[in-house]
This record gives structure tokens, sequence and C-alpha cells, in this order.
């Protein structure tokens, strides 16, 4: 007949083992990332039953401790793995949807682009043109330097 130590190691590890495949099956059956968030928090949180569960380690006898400890470790990776592969399902979708919604037309035509501005000394004098027009001056175009001769 097993002492006490191993049959509260042995119920330990069914109980992780237990926790652990709920917790799987909670990532697995979210709709959406906030109930996989939620699911996470529920079984990975500081008040979750795994982790419960986790603290009763130290009630167990010594040498049943590495043995329930790699069961423990097995499961929160496995909850881990589950958790983030689900996620990123949720982020796959949800890029491909935000693509969908996003595609562009290519056999639309281009926009053009801005070709520049005019520089500023060349804005002022414009306006300066304009005002001695207006004055009823005109604006004469010729050689930049004239000669003595000329």
């Amino acid at each position: 007949m097993p002492s006490d130590s191993q049959f509260d190691a042995q119920s330990l590890i069914a109980q992780i083992e237990e926790a652990g495949a709920a917790a799987v099956r909670a990532v697995e059956q979210s709709a959406d990332a906030s109930a996989l968030e939620q699911a996470r928090v529920r079984h990975q949180g500081k008040k979750s039953h795994l982790t419960e569960l986790m603290r009763s380690l130290k009630s167990i006898d010594s040498a049943q401790r590495p043995e329930v400890g790699r069961v423990a470790n097995r499961v929160k990776t496995e909850f881990s793995e589950a958790l983030d592969k689900r996620l990123e399902e949720f982020r796959s979708k949800e890029r491909g949807e935000r693509l969908a919604q996003e595609s562009v037309d290519v056999t639309l035509p281009g926009r053009p682009h801005a070709r520049g501005h005019a520089h500023p000394i060349t804005i002022v004098r414009d306006e300066i043109e304009d005002i001695f027009c207006s004055m009823g001056f005109e604006v004469a175009s010729g050689p930049d330097m004239e000669e003595e001769y000329y």
C-alpha cells in the first residue's frame, strides 16, 4: 500500500494534468482574442486552479517533487504553446480580413504627384509685379545688363 505522500503526489499529478487539459480545451474553444485572454487569465493567473496546484508542491514528499514538477512544467508548456498557436491563428485571420478590406485595384490610374512649389522669392516678386501692374506699370523683359554702347 502506497504511503500518504505517494498518494498525494499521484493525485496531485492527476489534478495537474486534468487542469492542464481543461486549460487547453478552453484555449481551443475560445472564439476571439478577448475570450482567449480571459482563458489565459482564468487558467494561468495568480488565483487559477493550476497555480494553486503548483503551490501545493511543497506539501508533498521531496522525493516525489521532481516527478510532479516535470509534469507541471510539461502542462504549463503545453498550455503556453496552445495559447500562442491560437493567438497566432486569430492574428493571421485578422490580418487576412484587414488585407481584404484594404485591397488595391491595380487597374486604376495612378494619382498625380505634386511637382513642387514656387520659391518664396518668386512668390514675393510675382505679388510685387501684380501690385505695380494694377497701378498701370508694365513688366518689361530684356537683357539683364545693358552696355554703354546701347
